[in-house]
């Protein structure tokens, strides 16, 4: 009854410590571990009367180390009353093992957080939890502003070591009963079990924001990333875990929409957008293959005499049941969703093939200009796409201009600027658009094949201003001969005060309402059609 130990062999004395002689007499129970023992009690218990019983407990050395055996318990009788023998088998390694692969199962080898599986069962149990204590929860999804540059340009290795001290950092700044967890790539999340208040949640996100836009050095490296995190709630009244999942990502996605580096809290709303935003890209790749997009023209012409120097290519959606859509409406998505490579190839193919017919109508060349995103110049066909487009409609090279931003000039983006010198290549003209509102360097654009610019709007809505207004644009213009640019052209141009203020400063092109608003291919047909007769007219 009091289970004292008659005899230990040697082997069971190794696995335990002591020597045989200092077990003897001492209780069997003293070397279980204590949330084993009644275990072992029931196992004793049914052996009474099956004779043997087996079950796996924990003995604990004389060290204090557990290990793990099966143990199996034989009922006996003899002269000197009743006892049991018990046999263990050490499954220790086999037990660590087990808990070793378990641990890879449920936890990312990179940085050691919980992977996409732990977090969606932990997130099953909040909800079980949730349903029996009436506290809220909550999940952020937390992404890396602008990690894949740091991929791109230092390297995989120097990536896999931000990320293990982004996981440093997100495990110091959460509460002590938070489940930190990586989902991905350069994608994080958080579980906050039994949230008392909204603004406890908001504290850790602002935590978060906080720590990750702190510089992390890596290497001779120091490095921003920053990060937006979206957060949503879950209750007793959450159905499943997709669904605060679904939110947290949503909310995530509008954190990077407001300018990154924040974070936001979902709002019913945020799904309302997300669902119109899925219907009108499914809208634009049915449009792109029904032809729905259409080309309209606005012409750059002389501020001196009027003549049409040029035209530009802008991309219109007849929308089936929308209406006429301008690019405000839709190149962003088209952009973000990849969309833009397939219709910026049919506007760039349907504009030439327009204008190498009017060039042949009216006997001369004049400029097409086209405008071309960062997306699109890091296609690899698109180098291909300008030859073909050129060869279709046989509008020479040097009559094509492709507008690009000036956040396709920063420095680092290697694979853009050779994309640019491949179609420079080629002999179009390259030019910037909005020139001034961007952040490209006076020496990056010496070193580019760059042919002219477009003075932003904002500067002409300026004139006739000031000495400091006028002279900022005067500025401009004389960095564009510097520079040695075939043209500069003023945009946004609506009053005559304006064109006459730009002639007085050395501008010779402009565009904007004042000289043509954009018009469908036939209007344009037509005002290249009155100018030939008014040339001939005055020959």
């Amino acid at each position: 009854s009091d289970l004292r130990i008659t005899y230990v062999t040697p082997a069971v004395a190794r696995l335990i410590g002591p020597t045989a002689h200092s077990l003897t007499g001492t209780s069997w129970m003293d070397l279980v571990h204590t949330e084993d023992q009644a275990l072992v009690e029931r196992a004793l218990t049914n052996s009474e009367s099956t004779r043997s019983s087996r079950t796996e407990v924990r003995l604990v050395t004389d060290t204090n180390e557990e290990r793990f055996v099966e143990m199996t318990a034989t009922r006996y009788e003899d002269e000197t009353g009743t006892g049991f023998t018990v046999s263990c088998h050490d499954y220790t390694r086999r037990h660590e093992l087990e808990q070793q692969l378990k641990h890879q199962a449920f936890h990312d080898a990179l940085t050691g957080l919980a992977n996409r599986t732990l977090l969606q069962e932990r997130l099953r149990q909040a909800i079980t939890h949730s349903r029996r204590n009436g506290k809220e929860f909550a999940v952020m999804f937390i992404d890396l502003d602008d990690f894949k540059n740091v991929n791109d340009s230092l390297g995989h290795a120097v990536g896999d070591s931000l990320l293990r001290t982004v996981a440093r950092r997100l495990r110091s700044t959460l509460r002590s009963n938070d489940i930190p967890a990586r989902l991905g790539g350069d994608e994080f999340a958080v579980l906050l079990e039994e949230v008392d208040d909204p603004r406890e949640v908001e504290l850790v996100a602002a935590r978060v924001v906080e720590a990750l836009a702190q510089p992390i050095r890596i290497g001779g490296s120091e490095l921003l990333v920053g990060a937006s995190v979206g957060v949503a709630y879950g209750s007793s009244a959450t159905k499943d875990i997709e669904d605060v999942m679904r939110n947290a990502d949503l909310a995530l996605y509008d954190a990077k929409g407001s300018g990154k580096n924040r974070y936001a809290i979902f709002q019913p709303e945020m799904h309302e957008f997300a669902v119109s935003k899925m219907q009108l890209t499914a809208d634009m790749r049915r449009g792109i293959a029904r032809n729905e997009f259409v080309v309209h023209f606005q012409p750059w012409k002389d501020l001196s005499d009027n003549t049409i120097i040029g035209i530009e290519a802008l991309a219109r959606w007849n929308h089936p049941t929308k209406g006429v859509l301008s690019p405000a409406h839709f190149i962003s998505l088209a952009e973000e969703t990849g969309l833009i490579i397939p219709l910026g190839r049919e506007i760039l193919e349907s504009a030439l093939i327009e204008a190498g017919q009017w060039q042949e109508n009216i006997g001369h060349e004049f400029l097409v200009s086209v405008n071309l995103s960062g997306r699109q110049l890091l296609d690899s066909c698109i180098v291909d796409d300008v030859k073909f487009a050129l060869s279709i409609s046989g509008v020479p090279a040097h009559c094509l201009v492709l507008e690009i931003t000036e956040s396709v000039l920063l420095p680092g983006e290697s694979v853009m600027a050779d994309r640019l010198r491949e179609l420079a290549e080629l002999g179009v003209r390259l030019y910037i658009d909005d020139f001034g509102t961007g952040y490209s360097s006076l020496s990056y654009l010496r070193q580019l094949p760059v042919s002219g610019i477009k003075l932003a709007r904002e500067f002409v809505a300026t004139l006739p201003g000031d000495d400091n207004e006028t002279g900022l644009v005067r500025a401009i213009y004389d960095l564009s001969q510097t520079l040695n640019l075939d043209d500069v052209v003023a945009e946004g141009i609506e009053t005559e005060e304006q064109r006459s203020a730009l002639l007085d400063l050395g501008f010779k092109i402009g565009q904007g309402y004042l000289l043509a608003r954009p018009m469908g291919a036939e209007q344009m047909r037509e005002m290249f059609d009155q100018e030939r007769r008014a040339l001939q007219e005055l020959s």
